[in-house]
């Protein structure tokens, strides 16, 4: 019994600490990515890294207010920014609440959506299937 009182104990004060961990929105890789990717012929177009994932895609501006309702709507995730042409979301894993946080920034007719974890070295492809996700029915 104090053994599963304990390990109940340990589980509440992880949850806790996970919870009321600082997220940074400001990571590397978001400049990192915006700098990489383009929509013109020749750009690259995705950019994997560890615990990372970024796309780009030539969209309007309607549609990446679309793409940024869509982010909004996600199970778990909260808006920190938005701004003309960016949006800022911290999506959180449904168990753990481990965070992530989600870029989406939008020039020139070109839409750049970038993920990556806050904690821990991987994401276990997470970030990468919800940027699919989201932009995949807006395609060209």
């Amino acid at each position: 019994m104090k053994l599963i009182l304990g390990l109940i104990f340990c589980f509440v004060i992880l949850q806790i600490a996970v919870r009321l961990w600082p997220v940074a929105t400001n990571h590397s890789f978001f400049a990192r990515a915006q700098d990489a990717l383009g929509c013109g012929a020749g750009a690259d177009t995705s950019l994997v890294v560890p615990g990372g994932y970024a796309q780009s895609q030539p969209m309007d501006d309607a549609a990446f207010q679309d793409l940024v309702q869509a982010a909004a709507a996600l199970p778990r995730a909260k808006v920190i920014r938005q701004s003309p042409g960016a949006a800022t979301l911290v999506v959180r894993s449904r168990v753990w609440g481990f965070p992530d946080v989600l870029n989406l920034t939008h020039a020139d007719g070109c839409t750049v959506a970038a993920g990556h974890l806050t904690l821990g070295h991987s994401d276990m492809g997470v970030n990468r299937a919800r940027i699919t996700s989201l932009l995949s029915p807006l395609s060209p």
